[in-house]
This record gives C-alpha cells, sequence and structure tokens, in this order.
C-alpha cells in the first residue's frame, strides 16, 4: 500500500516508515509509546512523521483484529477506520515467525530476548511442553526451539480475529492474484484511488522479492522439513482449537491429518 502515491502505510508498532535492520530494531523500542497513543493519535503522528499530505494513513500488523476492534470501542474518539483480518495459512505463518525471530535474535531485539526468557515459563506452555514430552524427547532449551514453540502458540490469536465482523484476507491470494490485490485496495480505500498499471507493477515486484526470499515455499513443503516434534507440536496446537480445524479449510487452507498424533 505505501508505494501508492497517495497512501502511507507504516508495519508494525511504527509511527514511521521505515528499512533496514537499525530502523528495525528501534521500532521494537518505541513499541510501548506506539501502544500508549489513542488511535487518532496514532494516524495524526504517522501522517506528521511522513512529511508529506497523503490522503490515506493507514498501518499493517500492529494490531491483530480482535485488539483494533476493542481498542476502537474503549476510544470515544477513535476515527472510523477501514480493516480487514490478514490471515496467513498456520503452517507458513509460524515458519515465517520462526525465522524471523531468528532473525531478531542476532539483532538482540527486545522481542527476542523476551521470547527467550519469558514464554516457557508460563503455565499453559508448560502443560503443552509436557504433552509435547510424551511424543518427542525434547527440552525446549535453545533459542530456536523455544522460538519455534512461541510461534505455534502464538498462532491462537486467529481464533479470535475471525470473530470479528471484517473482512478476512488470505495473503497468499493477495500476493498471487493482482485482481484480488485491486479489491482489497477498494475495500481499504473505498474506490477513492486510482490505480496505475506503474503502481501494480510495482506491487508485483514486491511479491516476486518475497518469493525469492523464501516466501513462496507451500505449507506442505514447509510441514514435512520441520522437525518431528515440531510437526507434532502444530498437530497439538490444532487438536486444542476445533474452531480453527474448521475455520482455516473453508478458507482454502489444506492441513495435515490429526491422525498421527
Amino acid at each position: 500500500m505505501d508505494l501508492h502515491t497517495d497512501i502511507v502505510c507504516t508495519h508494525g508498532p511504527s509511527l514511521y516508515r521505515f528499512e533496514g535492520e537499525e530502523d528495525f530494531v528501534q521500532v521494537q523500542k518505541t513499541a510501548s509509546l506506539f501502544y500508549g497513543l489513542s488511535l487518532k493519535d496514532i494516524l495524526i503522528s504517522i501522517s506528521t512523521n511522513s512529511n508529506s499530505n497523503k490522503k490515506w494513513v493507514g498501518n499493517v500488523h500492529a494490531y491483530t483484529a480482535l485488539n483494533l476492534s476493542t481498542k476502537q470501542k474503549a476510544e470515544s474518539d477513535a476515527p472510523l477506520i477501514r480493516t480487514v483480518n490478514l490471515l496467513r495459512h498456520p503452517v507458513t505463518r509460524i515458519d515465517s515467525f520462526w525465522r524471523r525471530f531468528q532473525f531478531e535474535y542476532t539483532l538482540r531485539s527486545p522481542t527476542a530476548q523476551w521470547i527467550n526468557e519469558g514464554p516457557m515459563k508460563q503455565p499453559r506452555y508448560q502443560e503443552v511442553l509436557k504433552e509435547l514430552q510424551c511424543h518427542h524427547d525434547v527440552s525446549i532449551e535453545s533459542f530456536d526451539e523455544r522460538a519455534f514453540f512461541h510461534a505455534v502458540m502464538q498462532t491462537s490469536t486467529d481464533a479470535g480475529d475471525l470473530q470479528i465482523n471484517v473482512p478476512h484476507i488470505a495473503s497468499e491470494r493477495l500476493v498471487a492474484d493482482i485482481d484480488y490485490f485491486c479489491y482489497v485496495f477498494d475495500l481499504l480505500t473505498g474506490s477513492d484511488i486510482s490505480i496505475s498499471k506503474e503502481y501494480l507493477s510495482s506491487v508485483s515486484d514486491l511479491g516476486k522479492i518475497n518469493e525469492a526470499k523464501g516466501g513462496g515455499r507451500s505449507a506442505i513443503h514447509v510441514f514435512e522439513e520441520w522437525q518431528p516434534w515440531q510437526r507434532t507440536l502444530f498437530l497439538l496446537f490444532l487438536r486444542d482449537h476445533p474452531s480453527l480445524q474448521a475455520a482455516y479449510p473453508s478458507l482454502g487452507y489444506r492441513l495435515p491429518h490429526l491422525s498421527v498424533i
């Protein structure tokens, strides 16, 4: 979205457009500032910091659909925000988060430090670990192991997000089908902005870059590459979330059979 000349859109809990490793870590360090602002002030700050008078201001991935809905209801001055819920196949989503956490660990980001020290102490994590150890001889002590475990556990947020009355958008189709992208673009802008072929070309080029970085692998491919304990952990997650077992296939996502656990 941010490639369009009439739009400024930030990624994650950021009041600024950013690129590069240093900016990535800085965003995490200032996340508390972002989340301490009202939605109105977040959008004003993004617009002001962009040093431009864009027609539309937005953000992706700072809030889940459920968290955004809750915040909107709690703020009397919350502006009207056009919202869609971006979804991804749970297997490739988990793998993507896992790889991102590994990257963040090399930068000593606050999130990576927290993953390494905090989540595995939580009672629910310990319950799941205990059951996982009935199937595999694992202790989940390295950062890579803890990062994967956390990536699986946080996928449960999909259950709450799918209850929110907003369009639910499959990210895989969004990046593969340019006409579908235009449909989502209009959902967010109200058909109020023109779309040029040059803009669509730049959007398509971004999709190709993501695929070249490993973002285009199928869920089946990714699942088969995981270690046995990782596959079992994911299946335990599915078993414990029957609403997601039903929801994912309705979105076109094929899931592994639970009969193996």
